[in-house]
C-alpha cells in the first residue's frame, strides 16, 4: 500500500497543479476562437466523464447503498456535484464502519474468523445496540441472505386489477372517497386541461390539505422530555404484528386513530416489474407497536385505502425519512396520501448534521445501529425470514423517539422548524404521472414535483428524431452522452431503447431485465452507416450479447434473438438512407439563426470557409455595417418591446469623441449619443491631428500600435452627474499636452498580440515575486501545496498564475492618478 501512494501521490499532485493552471486562463475564451482547442478540450471532457463513470461503477459495486444508474454528465456541474458528494459520503461511510470493525476484532482478540464462529464476548460494550450481532464482530458478508428465485411468480399476476402498462389516460388517483377533505373529491379529481409545458392530468387529489391544514399546535412548542416517547429497547423488543387480513387492518386503523404520532416506512421492488410495486409497509405508533402490512396480498391490497383515515388527518404526525419516493409509491399503488408529513431527512439537513441517512440518525439518537445486507433484498418474497422481519422493523422502531429528539433540537435554532414543515409538506404534494403525459420539461419548478417511471418511453413518441443536442426529456439522452455515441449511431440506439421499453411493457418487466444498458450500448456500438446488412444475422447479433452479458443482464433478451435481430437489420437498412452530414448543416444554420440578433439577411454563410471568427475581426468596413443594423435592431424591437423609448440617434453640432464631456472644473456635461460612422471619423480625426501617431490594427503576424495611457482624471465622490444609465465603457483622458506630441516612437506601448503561439505555452514572468524578502529577515514558510507558488510553477514550465482582486462596482468611482 506504501508503494502504490509513493507511486500515485506525485502524480495525483501534478494532476492538481495542471489542473490549477488550466483553471487560472480563461479556457472559454480560448475555446470561442480557436475550434481545435474547444474540440480538444470537448474530447478530453469526454474522456473525463467516462473515466469518472467507470470509477463511479467500481464504487457502486464497492457499497451496496449507492445506484448502479448514478452517472456523471457534461455540462452538469451541479448533478455531477451531488453524485460525487454522495458516492464520497458512501464510500467514507463504509471504510468507517471497517475501521470500527477491524479495532473491535483487534480489541477482543478475535482469530480465525473463516474457520470458527465466534462468540460475542460478555465484556464487550461499545455503547451501540446492533441488529446484526455478527456485524459487532466485523463479519458483515450476508451470507444468510436469501436469494430471489428468478421462476418465482410474480405477486402483480393474483391482483383483482390486472397490471395495465400502456397508458391510455393520465394517472387517475386511486382513491373512491376522501376523509379529511377540506375540498370536496369530485373537485379534487377534475382533469387539468394542457397547458404548452405540462399535459393534462390530474392533481395531487390532497394538494390543497396539504398546503392548507395546520400542523398540530403541539409540535410548535418543546415537548418535555420523557420515558413516554422512548423506544422500547431493542433486544427483547416483542416481534412486529404481521398484517395480511382486511380483519387485522380494521383492527389497525383503531390502534392508528388514537395516536400523536406514527412512523411509516417502505420497502419497493423494481426490477421484475415495469412501473414498481410496493412490497411491505412498516408502521409503529407511538403506543410502541411495530407492524409489517402486506401490500402484495391480493385480498388486503384493495382495503389498504382506508388508511388514508389517518394517513391524512392533519392532528396525526406522520414521521418518515427521505419520504420524497415514498409518497409516490403510495399514491401510485395503494392510493394513499399524507397529511402533516414530517421528513426526518429534512429535518436533518436544517440541523446541518453532515450525515442524512437514517443509519446516522439510528445510531445518533437512539445509539443502534442497522445492518445494511438485506437493503438489495427481493421484498417480494413470502413469507418474509425473521431476519427480514427484524430489519424491516428496525426502520421504524426507534424513528419516533428520534423525531423528538430532533424535534427539540429545531427548536433551538431560529425558523428551522418551520423551514422543515414546510420543506415537509413540498415532499408530499409530489404526483405520480405516466411517461406519456409528463410535463415536458421536468427541471421547471413547476414541474419538479411530478415524478415518472425511470428510463420509461412516451407512447407518443413513435417517430425517430435524432438528437443533437442534450435535452433531459428524452429517456435515452444520458445513455449518448455518457457513453459518447455519435450522430449516425443515435437513431440505432433511439430504436433498440423503445423496442426494449415495449418488451417491458408488454411483459411487465423492468427495461434492465430486458436488456441491460451496457448490452443495449454494445449492439450499437457494432454498427455504423456502412454496415453490410447481409453481414447481420443471430449469430452475429449473439456474438455481440454473449461478449457484453458479463457487465450486464442478457437472458431474457435471448429468448427474443430472432426479433431482435431483425429489428436491427430493418434500423440499419433505413439509417442508410439519412443524409447526416445534411443535418449537420441544418443544424448549425438553425444554431446561427438563433444566437444572432440580427435579420437572416446578416447571417454568416456557412458554406464559405473564409467568414471565420478573424475574417470578421479584420473586415472593420463589414464589423461596422453589422453594428450599425444591431443598433437599429435594438432601438426598433427589443427596447421598444418593454415599453421604453427607443434611443434617438442626436447630431451634435460640434463633433466629440466621447460619450460624455468634461468642463474645465472637472464637471460632466450632458451626454450626447452620436452615431458610430461619427464616433469612427472623430477618433480617426482626433488621432491623426494631435497624436500624429499610426494607429494600426492587424491580428495575424503584426504590431499593434497604440498611445500609451495618459493620466486620469480624478472625479471627487461628491460630485453626482445627473447621467442616464447605459451600458457602455467609457474612457476619461486630459487633453493631450505639447509634451505627449514629442513623445519618442520607441516609447510607444507594443499591445501586439501573437495568436500562433500556443495558448498554454511558456511566457515570459514580468513580475519578480521571488524577490520579495520579509522585513524580519526570516524566511516565509511555504506551504505544503500551492497552486500558485512560483516555485511549484517554474519546475512545471507553467506561467505565474494571477489570482483573480475583487473590484468594487460602487456608483461613485474615483479615477487616480497613477
Amino acid at each position: 500500500m506504501d508503494k502504490l501512494l509513493d507511486h500515485y501521490a506525485p502524480i495525483l499532485k501534478n494532476l492538481i497543479r495542471y489542473s490549477s493552471a488550466v483553471n487560472a486562463k480563461d479556457i472559454n475564451f480560448y475555446k470561442s476562437i480557436e475550434s481545435s482547442i474547444r474540440d480538444s478540450s470537448n474530447e478530453i471532457n469526454e474522456n473525463l466523464i467516462d473515466n469518472m463513470n467507470s470509477i463511479l461503477l467500481s464504487a457502486s459495486t464497492a457499497t451496496p447503498d449507492l445506484s448502479n444508474t448514478l452517472k456523471f454528465k457534461s455540462n452538469s456541474n451541479d448533478e455531477n456535484y451531488q453524485i460525487l458528494s454522495k458516492t464520497l459520503d458512501s464510500l467514507l461511510e463504509k471504510v468507517e464502519i471497517n475501521l470500527d470493525n477491524h479495532y473491535k476484532l483487534k480489541n477482543n482478540n478475535l482469530k480465525s474468523l473463516s474457520t470458527k464462529k465466534p462468540t460475542i464476548s460478555s465484556d464487550f460494550d461499545d455503547g451501540y445496540t446492533y441488529l446484526d450481532k455478527d456485524e459487532t464482530l466485523g463479519n458483515t458478508t450476508p451470507s444468510s441472505l436469501p436469494k430471489s428465485n428468478p421462476n418465482m411468480e410474480k405477486p402483480q399476476t393474483k391482483f383483482l386489477e390486472p397490471v395495465n402498462n400502456f397508458e391510455t389516460t393520465p394517472f387517475k388517483p386511486l382513491i373512491k372517497f376522501k376523509p379529511n377533505a377540506l375540498k370536496p373529491l369530485d373537485e379534487s379529481l377534475t382533469l387539468i386541461d394542457a397547458t404548452d409545458e405540462i399535459p393534462q392530468h390530474y392533481e395531487n387529489p390532497y394538494f390543497y390539505e396539504i398546503m392548507n391544514q395546520e400542523y398540530p399546535e403541539w409540535i410548535l412548542n418543546p415537548v418535555e422530555e420523557n420515558e413516554s416517547y422512548k423506544s422500547i429497547p431493542w433486544v427483547g423488543s416483542p416481534l412486529a404484528t404481521w398484517i395480511d387480513s382486511p380483519e387485522q387492518l380494521d383492527d389497525l386503523l383503531i390502534e392508528l386513530n388514537k395516536c400523536k404520532v406514527i412512523a411509516i416506512d417502505l420497502e419497493h421492488h423494481d426490477y421484475r416489474t415495469y412501473h414498481g410495486i410496493t412490497s411491505l409497509m412498516q408502521i409503529t405508533t407511538d403506543s410502541k407497536k411495530d407492524y409489517l402490512i402486506d401490500p402484495l396480498s391480493p385480498k388486503l391490497r384493495p382495503h389498504l385505502t382506508i388508511l388514508n383515515e389517518p394517513f391524512t388527518n392533519p392532528s396525526i404526525i406522520k414521521v418518515l425519512h427521505g419520504a420524497f419516493m415514498d409518497v409516490i409509491w403510495l399514491q401510485r399503488d395503494l392510493g394513499l396520501y399524507l397529511v402533516s408529513l414530517f421528513d426526518t431527512f429534512h429535518a436533518s439537513k436544517q440541523l446541518g448534521l453532515g450525515k442524512y441517512s437514517l443509519a446516522y440518525l439510528l445510531e445518533e439518537y437512539a445509539k443502534f445501529r442497522t445492518s445494511k445486507k438485506w437493503q438489495l433484498a427481493d421484498w417480494r418474497i413470502r413469507p418474509l425470514s425473521n431476519e427480514m422481519r427484524d430489519y424491516a422493523k428496525a426502520d421504524t422502531h426507534f424513528l419516533i423517539e428520534i423525531f423528538y429528539k430532533i424535534h427539540g433540537d429545531l427548536l433551538k435554532i431560529p425558523n428551522a422548524l418551520q423551514k422543515t414543515l414546510y420543506a415537509s409538506r413540498k415532499v408530499a404534494t409530489r404526483r405520480f404521472e405516466y411517461s406519456t403525459y409528463r410535463p415536458k420539461n421536468l427541471s421547471m419548478s413547476s414541474s419538479a414535483q411530478v415524478v415518472t417511471t425511470s428510463g420509461s418511453v412516451s407512447l407518443n413518441d413513435n417517430k425517430i428524431s435524432i438528437q443533437l443536442n442534450y435535452n433531459k426529456d428524452l429517456p435515452w439522452t444520458n445513455l449518448i452522452f455518457s457513453n459518447g455515441i455519435p450522430l449516425e449511431k443515435r437513431p440505432l440506439l433511439e430504436i433498440l431503447y423503445k423496442w426494449r421499453d415495449n418488451q417491458a411493457r408488454i411483459n411487465d418487466e423492468s427495461s434492465r431485465y430486458i436488456m441491460s444498458d451496457y448490452v443495449l450500448v454494445s449492439l450499437v456500438n457494432h454498427f455504423n452507416v456502412n454496415f453490410d446488412v447481409e453481414l447481420i444475422d443471430v449469430n452475429l447479433i449473439m456474438t455481440i450479447i454473449n461478449n457484453a452479458s458479463k457487465f450486464g443482464g442478457s437472458s431474457y433478451v435471448r429468448k427474443l434473438i430472432k426479433e431482435l435481430t431483425q429489428v436491427i437489420k430493418d434500423a440499419v437498412i433505413e439509417i442508410k438512407k439519412i443524409d447526416f452530414s445534411k443535418i449537420l448543416v441544418e443544424n448549425d444554420k438553425s444554431d446561427k439563426v438563433n444566437d444572432n440578433s440580427t435579420s437572416n439577411d446578416n447571417v454568416i454563410d456557412d458554406d464559405n470557409e473564409e467568414n471565420d471568427i478573424y475574417e470578421s475581426v479584420k473586415d472593420v468596413n463589414k464589423l461596422q455595417v453589422e453594428f450599425n443594423n444591431f443598433f437599429q435592431f435594438y432601438n426598433e424591437n427589443i427596447h421598444n418591446s418593454n415599453g421604453v423609448q427607443k434611443i434617438d440617434t442626436v447630431k451634435p453640432t460640434d463633433k466629440k469623441i466621447f460619450a460624455i464631456e468634461y468642463d474645465n472644473s472637472g464637471k460632466p456635461k450632458t451626454i450626447t449619443s452620436n452615431s458610430l460612422n461619427e464616433r469612427v471619423e472623430s477618433v480617426t480625426e482626433y488621432f491623426q491631428r494631435d497624436m500624429n501617431t499610426q494607429v494600426e490594427f492587424e491580428i495575424d503576424n503584426e504590431i499593434i500600435e497604440s498611445e500609451p495611457e495618459e493620466e486620469t482624471v480624478e472625479i471627487e465622490e461628491d460630485t453626482k452627474p445627473v447621467v442616464k444609465e447605459r451600458d457602455e465603457i467609457i474612457t476619461l483622458r486630459k487633453n493631450v499636452n505639447a509634451k505627449s506630441k514629442k513623445r519618442k516612437a520607441e516609447e510607444i506601448t507594443d499591445i501586439s498580440v501573437d495568436f500562433n503561439k500556443s495558448i498554454m505555452g511558456e511566457q515570459e514572468d514580468t513580475r519578480n515575486r521571488r524577490g520579495r524578502g520579509r522585513k524580519d529577515g526570516k524566511e516565509k514558510k511555504k506551504p505544503s501545496f500551492d497552486p500558485y507558488s512560483r516555485e511549484v510553477l517554474d519546475d512545471m514550465n507553467i506561467p505565474q498564475l494571477k489570482k483573480k482582486k475583487i473590484v468594487d462596482r460602487g456608483k461613485n468611482i474615483i479615477f487616480k492618478k497613477k
